[in-house]
């Protein structure tokens, strides 16, 4: 929606075919089982640019792309463009949050952190994150957690759910998964009270989970899945990175500035949670 000129910094989605039911008849492009995901294809094949960790990279043509603000600096889009677009998909996806939720954020990383900033701008009456470690916990209370939960201090489930019980006068009313990790689902099945709402991001992979089925009958749970972002949850990633600059210190996220030699070594220290949003400069 905006001009481009050459210089201009911009941020892009995958390319859908722009065919499909997904597509055409749900404007859902970002479910398009024959989406372009540059970095899961063949570099051999032109035009051979497939991934993002390089100086040159290719926009294919039916990709959105969404300039970048001004006042949004490359590290911030960068993080935007995956973790943020990725919430705010999914916050669309859980529908409105008012002043009487109880909202609890499953996990402490890029999606948690962000989710736990826009959620405290849409005015619930908690926001509970459960994750780990302690640092990033801070962080989420400085982006405006109500409470927090540690899975170092809690390591048992059954703890942490009794915690969140506890916080929220008998359940959370909104749960986000974020967390990615075996247990997790059925995790958040038990932190919602009866009713509640249930959006699934994180999971992604990793092989089948148990959960107590029942337990989503019985509790009458509403769940769904969420799954990246289309080209709008990009421009709204970076509306609210520009708005909120102000509010937020963005680059409390960002972790040391890595060269493309030492990709290696910023992947390890995300995986070793020293880092959060690494982050590497061409």
């Amino acid at each position: 929606g905006a001009p481009l000129a050459l210089g201009d910094r911009v941020v892009w989605a995958h390319a859908p075919c722009g065919r499909c039911v997904e597509c055409t008849v749900l404007h859902q492009a970002q479910l398009c089982r024959s989406r372009y995901v540059a970095y899961l294809n063949d570099c051999s094949v032109p035009p051979h640019f497939t991934g993002a960790f390089a100086q040159i990279g290719y926009i294919r043509s039916n990709a959105g792309r969404i300039r970048v603000p001004d006042d949004v600096e490359s590290g911030w889009a960068s993080a935007g463009s995956c973790a943020l677009r990725s919430v705010v998909k999914a916050l669309k996806v859980a529908g409105p949050v008012g002043f009487t939720d109880s909202v609890v954020i499953q996990g402490a990383g890029p999606l948690g952190l962000f989710a736990t900033a826009v959620l405290s701008t849409m005015g619930p009456r908690q926001i509970i994150v459960v994750g780990g470690p302690d640092d990033r916990l801070a962080l989420a209370r400085e982006w405006g957690a109500t409470h927090t939960v540690s899975i170092e201090e809690m390591p048992d489930a059954a703890a942490r759910i009794a915690a969140v019980r506890e916080i929220s006068g008998g359940g959370a009313t909104l749960a986000l998964e974020f967390a990615g990790v075996s247990g997790a689902f059925a995790e958040g099945v038990e932190l919602l009270r009866p009713f509640g709402r249930y959006v699934v991001m994180g999971t992604i992979g990793g092989g089948a989970q148990p959960v107590d089925v029942s337990r989503i009958v019985t509790k009458g749970l509403r769940i769904t899945g969420s799954m990246s972002g289309e080209v709008g949850d990009y421009a709204d990633a970076m509306a609210f990175l520009s708005r909120y600059r102000d509010r937020f210190n963005w680059d409390l996220m960002l972790g040391q500035r890595y060269s493309l030699d030492q990709l290696g070594e910023a992947m390890e220290a995300m995986l070793a949670m020293r880092e959060i949003k690494p982050v590497i400069v061409p």
